[in-house]
């Protein structure tokens, strides 16, 4: 994973709704009442999301995403309009996040707004999905990926879950994205972390908490 520079980002306007956005990168997409399985990542640059989708649903005039499921308690359902793409340059990222899916068709797409479990609506300038991270991120994975003993340990200590072979896969201000055989783990930073080096400490004492 190249380096890439993280220009000064805004933090969010209500951050557990972007914590919760931001626990997923699976979802049911509904498109005219049709349901599609739906693999995303996120551009952290932008604060967009990277969608692999049948082609077919980008025909409709808006799309829901349910995460994680199309169901009356989904954790959040988003608004958005996706637009197909060529995004050849997000394939590594994203067998990275889903080595089993490919994708029918790239789509992008920015959140138009956001409706939390508890009814809670934020539209899309409440929410910030742009990664502060994002420059330091190869190294913060490559730091959890050292000792994977040491990640096993941490995943079952923060979450419950025993995990064969995990490799982190990416960090952002509000977590670690591990890839286990079975899916993905998400584990929940203390606090969200705005400065690479704040989460480089974050993340040492973790892995060092876990041993």
């Amino acid at each position: 994973m190249s380096e890439i520079p993280s220009p000064a980002r805004p933090e969010p306007l209500h951050p557990e709704a972007a914590r919760a956005i931001r626990r997923h990168a699976r979802g049911v997409a509904r498109a005219d009442d049709t349901p599609y399985d739906c693999r995303f990542i996120y551009d952290g640059q932008v604060g967009e999301i990277v969608l692999a989708i049948d082609r077919a649903a980008l025909d409709a005039d808006e799309l829901v995403l349910f995460l994680p499921d199309d169901t009356f308690d989904a954790e959040a359902t988003l608004l958005i309009h996706p637009r197909a793409c060529n995004e050849d340059h997000w394939t590594d990222r994203h067998l990275a996040y889903h080595p089993d899916f490919r994708p029918p068709v790239w789509a992008r797409a920015a959140i138009d707004a956001a409706k939390l479990r508890d009814g809670t609506v934020v539209p899309s300038e409440g929410l910030a999905l742009t990664n502060p991270l994002l420059s330091t991120e190869p190294a913060l994975c490559k730091l959890l990926n050292a000792d994977r003993s040491r990640l096993r340990a941490l995943v079952k200590l923060m979450t419950g879950v025993e995990t064969e072979h995990p490799t982190a896969v990416g960090v952002d201000r509000f977590g670690i994205d591990v890839r286990a055989r079975f899916g993905l783990v998400r584990l929940e930073l203390p606090a969200p972390c705005e400065d690479p080096d704040e989460a480089r400490r974050v993340i040492d004492t973790l892995i060092k908490g876990a041993a």
